[in-house]
């Protein structure tokens, strides 16, 4: 009897332990299942693709840097002053010498002991080095100047790049900076859940590793960014200092052109004719002196006119020179076309992967978006925690995905800015416009053709009055790209008519404003 008791004693401590221990496994993973769903919950939340374009006329990148900056405008200024200079200065030359007999030589002409001289001239260089060389000097100088106008436009480009880089490098170090702090916070509380996990003998440890590693990648951009920014704050422009936030842009590639240097050619090719004028080898001057000599016995006063002239007896080949050095100056200027062509074609390319690369980040998106959908009607039914664990590591996947999309946004940035460069108008509002992951239903699009009711300056202000901004052109019609381009207005390029012909929309408009 005794031994019995003692039996079911035992076994009635054992069932008891047992049940003990299985009622608290069973809160201990009721508390990691509701740490998860917080985790979750909270951090969904806040994760946003940024899909939503911004309004076009929010974009303000373009802001002329200072004038003192751009070398080209300083070194025209200066050839300027030199112009003037040569205008101003006629070839006069005033020469003088002395001289002053220290052993009382006999000059043999007169057989007098000649004690000094002097001897005053003034000339009048009219060819070489004179009054013709000096205008020919300035024409050349004016040449280099508007050269250098032209080039003007292109270097303050440049140096807009070279500062907007630094502009845009800080604003989007902000948004990093700002998604990496979300990112980590998420991360910390994901390795606590993870831990609490693996002490259940839930998961592997391979997982908890991963997300630690994760961690500290998160920690070393954090400063690295914070770093670069405070390097870099003096540097940005007051524009973008309070900037938190840049638009994803997107290039009108149809009324985009490239920049040619066409006409600085013409002025170039009259430097080099200037430079070898045949007048260069001339030289003709008018002078006039006075003369004091002074001996034993006599003192000299006596006046002088006269004409120089030099010209050098030889065999040139100025024409061909001349010939040689503009071929030359062709073939440079056609050389740097090429560059900029290929330039542009390995910008729109890279500009292409982007994009691509981009919509890519979009689709994954919303394939993450789905497969949490699906996961959290599954953990309605199911409620367990691999479930949640699962959704957890889908919110991990989204905040790689906004981490590359702004990673993508920067080199996007990259390639827009070198394209602007290359770009021949200034206003960047005409040049990009707002990137949409999506294309617009229902979107009016208007294509402008040539109109016998009326003119295509009408059309013109029309389209500004209305503010119309979804222009096709035909690719026939070359003579209205012209025009849309000069008056850096955007606009896309199609093989037939598409869209509301506007001629035909101002008719109608006419006709209900008459009625």
């Amino acid at each position: 009897m005794t031994t019995f008791t003692v039996m079911n004693l035992r076994k009635l401590h054992s069932i008891f332990f047992l049940a003990v221990s299985i009622t608290s496994y069973a809160q201990s993973i009721d508390i990691i299942i509701d740490e998860a769903e917080q985790l979750f919950a909270k951090t969904k939340e806040s994760l946003v693709f940024p899909s939503v374009p911004t309004d076009k006329d929010d974009i303000q990148f373009y802001y002329p840097t200072a004038l003192n900056k751009n070398v080209n405008l300083l070194e025209s200024e200066l050839k300027e002053w030199q112009s003037k200079q040569y205008k101003k200065d006629i070839g006069l030359v005033f020469k003088t010498t002395a001289r002053y007999n220290f052993r009382d030589a006999i000059e043999e002409e007169t057989q007098n002991y000649l004690k000094g001289s002097v001897r005053g001239e003034l000339e009048w260089n009219i060819l070489k080095m004179g009054y013709v060389y000096n205008r020919l000097r300035a024409k050349r100088l004016q040449n280099d100047i508007e050269v250098l106008n032209i080039e003007s436009e292109r270097s303050q480009k440049i140096l807009w790049r070279r500062q907007f880089r630094i502009d845009y490098n800080f604003i989007l170090n902000k948004e990093v900076l700002q998604l990496l702090e979300s990112f980590l916070v998420f991360e910390n509380e994901y390795f606590d859940v993870l831990n609490s996990m693996y002490f259940q003998k839930l998961i592997k440890r391979e997982r908890l590793i991963e997300v630690s590693n994760q961690i500290a990648v998160i920690k070393s951009q954090q400063k690295i960014l914070s770093k670069e920014n405070e390097m870099i704050t003096d540097s940005v422009s007051v524009h973008f200092m309070n900037v938190t936030k840049l638009p994803l842009v997107k290039i009108v590639l149809d009324s985009a052109a490239i920049f040619q240097d066409v006409e600085k050619i013409d002025f170039k090719e009259e430097n080099v004719r200037l430079q070898h004028h045949p007048m260069n080898d001339l030289n003709l001057s008018l002078y006039a002196t006075q003369n004091y000599n002074y001996s034993t016995n006599t003192h000299k006063f006596f006046p002088s006119v006269g004409i120089r002239f030099r010209a050098p007896i030889r065999f040139n080949h100025r024409k061909k020179i001349i010939e040689t050095k503009i071929k030359i100056l062709k073939a440079q200027e056609v050389d740097k076309s090429v560059g900029k062509y290929n330039n542009s074609i390995t910008y729109v390319s890279e500009y292409n992967e982007k994009l691509k690369d981009l919509q890519n980040q979009y689709k994954s998106w919303h394939i993450l978006e789905e497969r949490i959908r699906i996961l959290k009607v599954l953990k309605e039914e199911l409620n367990n925690a691999e479930t949640g664990l699962l959704l957890l590591e889908l919110v991990e996947e989204q905040f790689k995905v906004l981490e590359n999309t702004l990673q993508l946004k920067r080199q996007l940035y990259q390639v827009i800015a070198h394209l602007f460069e290359l770009n021949k108008s200034i206003e960047i509002q005409n040049f990009v416009q707002p990137f949409q992951f999506e294309i617009e239903r229902n979107q009016e699009v208007f294509c402008l053709q040539k109109s016998e009711q009326y003119s295509l300056a009408f059309q013109l202000a029309f389209l500004r009055a209305k503010k119309i901004k979804n222009i096709t052109v035909l690719s026939s019609d070359k003579s209205i790209q012209e025009q849309l381009k000069k008056k850096n207005i955007s606009f896309v390029l199609v093989d037939s008519v598409k869209g509301i012909r506007l001629d035909t929309y101002i008719r109608q408009e006419v006709q209900r404003i008459k009625i």
